[in-house]
C-alpha cells in the first residue's frame, strides 16, 4: 500500500481509511492501521514530507549496483531526491522484530 504514497501523508491516510469502509478483509483493515500508526508519527511524518519544492520521488524503482565486485539487483521502495543536494533512500518494512531490534 505504501508504494502509492506520494508527499502528502494525511490525504493518503483519508483514501485508505476510505477504501478500507467499504472492504471487510480483516488483513487489510489491520495492515491499513499500522500504517496509519506509523505514519501519525511525527518522526515518519517529516521524513515522507517534501523537503523541497524541486524534490523528487521515484517508488519501486529498480536498480543495479556493484558491491565487492558483484553485481546486485535491488529494489528501492522510496527514493526522495532533492537536485543537487541529497537522496534519501527509504525500504519499507512490515515485519515485526524483537524489541531490541
Amino acid at each position: 500500500m505504501l508504494q502509492h504514497l506520494e508527499w502528502d501523508c494525511p490525504s493518503f491516510l483519508r483514501e485508505l481509511n476510505a477504501a478500507a469502509a467499504s472492504d471487510a478483509d480483516l488483513a487489510r483493515t489491520d495492515a491499513i492501521a499500522t500504517i496509519e500508526h506509523c505514519l501519525n508519527q511525527p518522526a515518519v511524518a517529516a521524513l515522507l514530507r517534501r523537503p523541497s519544492p524541486d524534490a523528487l520521488l521515484w517508488r519501486e524503482q529498480p536498480a543495479l549496483l556493484r558491491h565487492d565486485g558483484k553485481m546486485i539487483s535491488a529494489m528501492f521502495d522510496r527514493v526522495q531526491i532533492t537536485p543537487g543536494q541529497s537522496a534519501i533512500i527509504i525500504d519499507y518494512k512490515t515485519n515485526v522484530g524483537a524489541p531490541d531490534e
